[in-house]
């Protein structure tokens, strides 16, 4: 019985898997802060700031079991792609957004992904499976962040008043 359970709590195979994080309603994440994408980031922060959406921008350097959550919690995530090899977990981490494309119970908050790709590798660097992914996640020009930005804010702000109980 005690080898058993030694088994049991020892082995990574009989561990339960971790459920994914539930989508948190009004969380806008920033993934990745790059040199070619300072000025969006800037335009995000003060704009989703002013518009009520709680913002957090999440480095590049720090993936760890945090951060992927995190993001992964986000109803607005902004990722940037750049060829290199982290591009892969921020695939995984679309692929977790739009698995679960809506937030919130009852009244539903769509999710939205706005990829932003490194400007010499425009167009080749987002995976076709989440190019079709579509309204969930969309691939922008870093200059449209702040229309898309005001496009979602308005969505969300029109949840919120549905959503919010009625006063008598």
């Amino acid at each position: 019985l005690l080898s058993s359970i030694t088994t049991l709590l020892s082995d990574p195979e009989f561990a339960k898997v971790a459920r994914p994080p539930q989508a948190i309603p009004g969380l806008a994440v920033w993934l990745r802060t790059l040199d070619w994408n300072r000025k969006a980031l800037e335009q995000f922060k003060t704009l989703s700031a002013r518009e009520g959406l709680k913002t957090e921008v999440l480095s590049a350097r720090t993936f760890d079991e945090g951060v992927i959550r995190r993001a992964a919690s986000a109803t607005l995530l902004v990722v940037s792609l750049d060829g290199t090899d982290d591009d892969a977990l921020v695939h995984f981490i679309c692929g977790a957004v739009a698995a679960k494309p809506s937030a919130g119970y009852g009244k539903k908050l769509p999710r939205l992904i706005l990829i932003l790709e490194e400007p010499h590798q425009a167009g080749k660097l987002t995976a076709d499976s989440l190019r079709r992914f579509r309204p969930t996640a969309e691939v922008i020009n870093p200059e449209d962040i702040i229309q898309r930005l005001l496009d979602y804010s308005q969505i969300h702000r029109n949840w919120a008043t549905r959503s919010s109980p009625k006063k008598k």
